[in-house]
């Protein structure tokens, strides 16, 4: 008996699908012990909050999506779709929302003397020398960084942890160009930040 036209297109459709489904990244691949990118994720940088909760597809890539919440941002108290996030080999790549260009806003790969760069917006540039790593007492990884934006260098140090992100800068300040102190951080409902030990 021979298969049918029905058939024979059911068939390609379920192939096709398959193939692009096969070329679809997960939104975390090889992040490590401590991954940035986790569903229910939540961080308060001062007057803004941000969660991460669901996913998306951009580019036959999927995000996560992040979502913030600031009353002087938006003039209301509700939850806005922000970001598409997604990490790969502890790199994390962001597309703020109205944007099409992905941004690496951190790599927690790198080494004592490398340099992150990052570009804000076209706006200028952002380079952080990593100065030190230490490890603290949960595993995690924190860098202290020499920074430089729009090539001036302050007179301090500024601090990455593992998972978490910049803590005093602003957890997604590259793609925001906003400077807020992290005040906590959260994942499966246990606090990560802050800790004891971070200074």
């Amino acid at each position: 008996m021979k298969p049918t036209k029905t058939v024979l297109s059911i068939i390609a459709v379920i192939i096709l699908l398959s193939a692009v489904s096969c070329k679809i990244d997960e939104p975390s691949i090889n992040a490590g012990e401590f991954p940035f990118v986790k569903e229910g994720k939540t961080w308060t940088c001062e007057d803004r909050l941000y969660k991460m909760n669901g996913d998306t597809i951009i580019g036959a890539k999927s995000y996560k999506k992040v979502y913030k919440k600031c009353l002087n941002d938006y003039d209301d108290n509700v939850w806005h779709y922000f970001a598409a996030i997604r990490e790969r080999d502890r790199q994390v790549y962001a597309i703020r929302h109205h944007k099409n260009k992905e941004v690496l806003i951190y790599d927690f790969s790198i080494d004592i003397g490398d340099i992150f760069t990052c570009r804000i917006d076209n706006d200028g540039v952002v380079l952080h020398k990593v100065y030190a790593k230490t490890r603290l007492s949960d595993g995690r990884t924190k860098f202290t960084m020499t920074p430089s934006y729009y090539g001036i260098m302050p007179t301090r140090f500024c601090y990455w942890i593992e998972g978490i992100g910049d803590i005093t800068d602003g957890t997604f300040m590259y793609i925001e160009d906003s400077f807020n102190n992290l005040s906590s951080c959260e994942e499966n409902n246990k606090t990560i930040y802050p800790q004891n030990e971070i200074y």
